[in-house]
């Protein structure tokens, strides 16, 4: 299963959209920007246009939903079931019956859209619907592990989920940018989820104190390289 932010979910739809984004630089005149309906993430370019049509398709997708108490991972599993990019996390994550969950969705374009179109029409989204599947899971599980990309509120939903089961994590990797002695969650060790159960005493556990779109393709490499050794 996947836990992820809401922003994570747009750019991957804006994208399946066929809505594509642009490198730019980190050291451009936002004013001028703005002018030019240009949104900038660091050195990263979407034209204000692409989220109109994000908006379009969103709006869609809610108007064909059931009338009926819907969980965020159901609203995330029928955006999947509306894309036609062989690329996209959400539509191969519906096609291959891999839950995605994102307990913060509201702060994203995504959740956004969806207060704006439950405004004027019935939409019924339970907030915390999830948790008991997810928690479910995470019960059941004979061994579980964990692999933190970044931190933020993903982080603490997949640890959390040990404080209300029987077990820890027996195994986890986190790959962040983010350093401990600010305090914050995103930088918080795997020592120091020890200390709350979250990770066991004998769990086999990482830090790797780099960017995850270089340390990430690099893992997945080398598992699929002894994958097909085997």
């Amino acid at each position: 299963m996947l836990v992820t932010t809401g922003a994570n979910m747009v750019h991957d739809t804006v994208e399946a959209l066929g809505l594509h984004h642009y490198k730019g630089s980190d050291c451009a005149n936002d004013i001028q920007l703005r002018h030019e309906c240009i949104d900038r993430i660091y050195d990263v370019y979407l034209p204000d246009q692409h989220f109109t049509d994000l908006e379009e398709f969103l709006q869609g997708v809610y108007s064909g939903l059931p009338q009926e108490n819907l969980s965020i991972r159901q609203v995330l599993t029928e955006i999947g079931k509306n894309l036609d990019d062989d690329s996209s996390i959400l539509k191969t994550a519906a096609e291959m019956g891999i839950p995605v969950y994102c307990p913060a969705l509201q702060d994203s374009v995504i959740g956004l859209q969806a207060w704006l179109y439950k405004e004027g029409n019935p939409l019924h989204v339970d907030a915390f619907a999830d948790m008991h599947e997810f928690m479910d899971i995470c019960y059941g599980a004979e061994s579980a592990g964990a692999m933190l990309l970044g931190g933020g509120v993903p982080k603490n939903y997949i640890l959390q989920s040990m404080l209300v089961t029987p077990r820890s994590f027996d195994y986890a990797i986190q790959l962040t940018m983010d350093r401990p002695e600010t305090g914050g969650l995103s930088g918080a060790t795997l020592d120091e989820a020890q200390s709350w159960g979250k990770v066991g005493e004998d769990a086999k556990s990482v830090t790797v104190y780099a960017d995850s779109t270089i340390t990430l393709p690099l893992i997945v490499s080398a598992v699929r390289t002894r994958l097909s050794k085997r």
